[in-house]
């Protein structure tokens, strides 16, 4: 029988943890997110070389199918969802150099329409939904055909035309060229600094800060605390809380050098900042220095020690998928076993280590070892 007490505190922590992060499932966006705007058009340059033109037959149907997604008032997101599904079918039905260079062609004459739909990463570097037809057409091309798709996305990032679209550019950029991730992070301060941007976010913006995440760039974190800092900044405030928790499970042991290195960040909310130190393994001897280090330092309070205490046995957790980094993946029990065995051991060594925290260990230590 687990400790009654404490289980119900953990419960309580967890749900405050994740309670904002549950309303980005993928499968049910979040309404904290912004909509995306009406996009501009922005015609593509000619891309070199070309595939080469696709017998009229095999592209009637495509053309007449895109067309008619252009032309229609998209106000029914069931009826949008099926007419985009219809047009994925029919271009995985073309060889891939015929159904590349058709995308290439309707993308370089400057149609759009908008979806009705949101900006939403899916698995395996796909959209669940896209925003806008563009949107929808860059995201297909990356699969179907990545070598035009990287050149296409160099394109948009050096003339953006509007955030989405950029955010899926820089996405195709960073999984057809990983050596360009130095670029694709100045590619995001940059935009971290359009005046237009920041006023008004849009949802491929937001998620694009998952690229930070992913590199543990905390010069994009630092940004983001600016941008949030104004109480009415929620979306900005959320933005930040969601890449710091991601970059603390891609990264724990960058992220806690990062917050012991400077102190004075999120110091206005040190319960949420304990948070992001549970995401730290105690089975390696860094991450566990750099924990201990936290909890000897006199200008963290004993409520904040406390909190990443208790985190520590139950940590919060994402449950979708980001632009760049993937939603984690079921814990065994086995791991599960293993981990509880490993915050056992460190307790006990803690128990002698830090005296003030004595009360708060015994309460862990005993939810660990009750059946």
């Amino acid at each position: 029988m687990k400790a009654g007490r404490l289980l119900l505190a953990v419960i309580l922590l967890a749900l405050v943890a994740t309670g904002i992060w549950l309303g980005m499932n993928p499968r049910k966006p979040s309404s904290a997110v912004p909509a995306a705007s009406s996009p501009t058009p922005s015609p593509t340059p000619a891309l070199a070389p070309s595939a080469p033109e696709a017998p009229p037959l095999e592209t009637k149907l495509l053309e007449e199918l895109l067309e008619t997604f252009v032309t229609t008032t998209h106000d029914d997101a069931e009826r949008a969802r099926a007419m985009l599904e219809n047009i994925r079918r029919e271009i995985r039905s073309l060889p891939p150099e015929h159904a590349s260079q058709i995308i290439q062609n309707f993308l370089a004459s400057g149609k759009d329409a908008t979806t009705g739909l949101q900006f939403v990463p899916g698995e395996n570097d796909t959209l669940i939904e896209a925003p806008t037809l563009r949107i929808f057409l860059l995201d297909l091309l990356e699969k179907i055909d990545p070598e035009a798709a990287a050149r296409l996305a160099n394109a948009i990032l050096n003339a953006p035309a509007n955030a989405d679209e950029w955010a899926i550019a820089l996405r195709t950029r960073q999984n057809t060229q990983p050596a360009t991730l130095p670029q694709n992070l100045t590619s995001l301060q940059r935009a971290l600094q359009n005046p237009e941007w920041i006023a008004k976010p849009s949802q491929g913006l937001l998620h694009a800060l998952d690229l930070a995440a992913m590199a543990g760039d905390f010069s994009t974190v630092m940004r983001l605390a600016e941008l949030a800092e104004p109480p009415e900044n929620e979306t900005w405030a959320e933005g930040l809380a969601v890449t710091m928790h991601r970059m603390a499970r891609e990264s724990p042991a960058a992220t806690l050098r990062e917050l012991n290195a400077n102190p004075d960040f999120l110091a206005e909310q040190p319960l949420a900042r304990a948070d992001l130190i549970a995401y730290a393994n105690l089975a390696n001897p860094e991450e566990r220095r750099l924990v201990e280090e936290r909890l000897a330092n006199p200008q963290i309070s004993l409520d904040e020690k406390q909190k990443i205490l208790h985190m520590l046995v139950a940590p919060g957790e994402f449950v979708h998928e980001g632009l760049f980094t993937e939603a984690p993946g079921m814990v065994m029990a086995q791991d599960e076993e293993a981990r509880f065995s490993v915050l056992i051991a460190t307790m006990t060594d803690w128990l002698e280590l830090f005296p003030e925290l004595r009360p708060s260990i015994r309460e862990v230590a005993e939810y660990l070892t009750l059946e």
